[in-house]
């Protein structure tokens, strides 16, 4: 009887403990609103820096050296998304609903590292740079890349030896990239074909208040 007892208490201590536990992790409802963060251990292990991805440019003389965020922002996946056959588009970018926390997406830093020698040089960065489709020129000499901004998408263009680069598709003209990749390289490594947002389009469609 007394083990009986004994094995009820100790059934009792292992049921209630993970509830105290709990119940210590979850915020009252006096509590000022906030984010629940996972020991520090653990989100050291999530933001550290990942390898770089490579890009080698067509003439194989030049690597591109790429540093993407792994996460995309609170802010970022707050933004509006319709949701058009299996793709999700943000309409206020005309482009894609995350532009970081992808393959290829959010970039932040590309240095070009000569294969022959290892010089690098890095190339000019956008403000607030988000940063996708990235592209050297059929002759390695130019490098492409999209900026995503909160109300646009612009077409950047850098030099494949000083890193020097500029917007080239800009203010009032907005690039397409609700569709996949929106531009391409010529064979003359000078001239690009892109898909544009076009010129006086309408707001979006209100949402009808009956599905």
């Amino acid at each position: 009887m007394f083990t009986r007892h004994l094995r009820a208490l100790a059934l009792g201590v292992l049921i209630v403990a993970p509830v105290l536990a709990l119940r210590a992790q979850v915020p009252s409802a006096s509590d000022p609103p906030k984010y629940i963060l996972p020991p520090q251990h653990i989100v050291d292990v999530f933001d550290a820096e990942p390898m770089p991805q490579t890009l080698v440019s067509p003439n194989r003389q030049v690597v591109a050296l790429v540093k993407a965020r792994a996460y995309p922002t609170i802010a970022e996946l707050s933004q509006p998304m319709l949701r058009l056959a299996g793709s999700r588009v943000n309409p206020k970018s005309n482009g894609p609903h995350r532009a970081s926390g992808l393959p290829g997406t959010g970039i932040y830093s590309i240095v070009l590292k000569q294969i022959d020698g290892g010089a690098e040089v890095t190339v000019t960065m956008p403000p607030q740079a988000r940063m996708s489709n990235l592209k050297f020129s059929p002759d390695g000499s130019r490098l492409s890349f999209l900026q995503t901004k909160d109300t646009a998408i612009e077409l950047w263009i850098a030099d494949g030896v000083t890193g020097s680069a500029k917007a080239v598709v800009t203010g009032s003209d907005r690039i397409n990239a609700t569709t996949g990749d929106p531009c391409d390289w010529l064979k003359d490594s000078v001239t690009m074909v892109c898909e544009l947002v076009p010129a006086g389009r309408g707001a979006v469609p209100p949402e009808p208040m009956v599905p």
